[in-house]
């Protein structure tokens, strides 16, 4: 029996029932306005009878979600073949990673293992297609991988045939034996769902085996930020820090004539002290050898300091003549 995936495409597929969609829900609306206006009908019955009760709208809003995330997953998915990676340092591995997934897709075996058919499924393949499917040893050999693996992404594990079509359509356009393995299904329904989770399978351990990463292919990664986005948050942490810099100084300044005044005026402390000479000096300069300041509060132009210098000699002169 052939598969459903021969003549399909998900596109015309997907579009066809987005159209589909759209019409259900413009008859429902008309129908719901037509028999508010025939019956004299509450608005909850009326929703009721139109299948638009806020239920409804909100399941049918959740599965609208559901879908949009499998097409984005879809849509994901597609970007790399099983074998392909952006990393350009391993690009180097790409094509050992293609020849042996391409000869694997020979073998029956890959599609029959370690992931087995429902109970009452029978056979993968027809027994005149040639495939040979797994055996006990060919299943314990698989077991092996997947333990030596540990955990799946999550894509891998919780396999979704749905969102591998769009992969699924471009390995059929490039590996033609896949294509003929493929062919040989007995049936359609679960043993097409094993036959891809196998087979993807053992494409994630060939990955892991020649050091590519798994993850690549079957997590999706958080979008990075654009250079724009970038340069402004760097922008603004370097005005930041710069402010912050700016905002305290440590000043280490000694003028002669603050010296000068400084010492007249430690001089007449010590003969008021109790304490003795020295005292009020040594307290004095300890406390404002190093001083914290404000830089916006210092600022003074020459015009002021001339002017402080010219008080400061006045009062020297006052001084002298006591």
């Amino acid at each position: 029996m052939s598969s459903w995936f021969g003549n399909f495409d998900a596109s015309n597929a997907l579009g066809k029932l987005s159209e589909i969609s759209s019409k259900v829900q413009k008859v429902s609306a008309d129908v719901s306005s037509k028999v508010q206006k025939a019956l004299p009908l509450d608005d909850e019955l009326v929703k009721k009878l139109t299948l638009r009760t806020d239920d409804l709208l909100a399941e049918h809003d959740m599965i609208d979600a559901q879908e949009t995330r499998k097409e984005a997953v879809r849509d994901y998915l597609s970007n790399l073949l099983p074998w392909e990676t952006k990393d350009e340092a391993r690009d180097i591995l790409v094509e050992e990673c293609r020849e042996a997934m391409n000869k694997m897709a020979e073998e029956g075996q890959t599609f029959t293992s370690p992931f087995d058919l429902p109970e009452g499924e029978g056979r993968m393949f027809a027994e005149d297609s040639g495939m040979e499917e797994a055996n006990e040893e060919n299943k314990d050999k698989a077991s092996k991988r997947l333990e030596k693996m540990g955990s799946l992404p999550q894509l891998l594990d919780e396999f979704d045939l749905d969102a591998h079509v769009g992969l699924i359509e471009r390995l059929f356009k490039v590996d033609k034996e896949l294509v003929r393995s493929h062919s040989q299904l007995e049936s359609a329904g679960k043993s097409e769902q094993i036959f891809w989770k196998n087979y993807f399978f053992h494409c994630a351990f060939i990955r892991y085996e020649k050091g590519l990463s798994v993850e690549e292919i079957w997590t999706i990664q958080a979008e990075p930020s654009t250079d724009v986005e970038t340069a402004a948050v760097d922008s603004t942490s370097r005005q930041t820090l710069d402010e912050t810099e700016s905002s305290v100084e440590l000043t280490f300044e000694h003028d002669d004539d603050e010296a000068e005044i400084q010492s007249v005026l430690n001089e007449e402390d010590d003969d008021d002290d109790p304490m003795g000479p020295g005292h009020a000096s040594s307290t004095m300069s300890a406390t404002s050898e190093y001083d914290m300041v404000d830089s916006a509060s210092v600022k003074m132009d020459d015009e002021e300091l001339d002017e402080l210098d010219a008080e400061i000699a006045k009062e020297l002169a006052e001084m002298d003549d006591l």
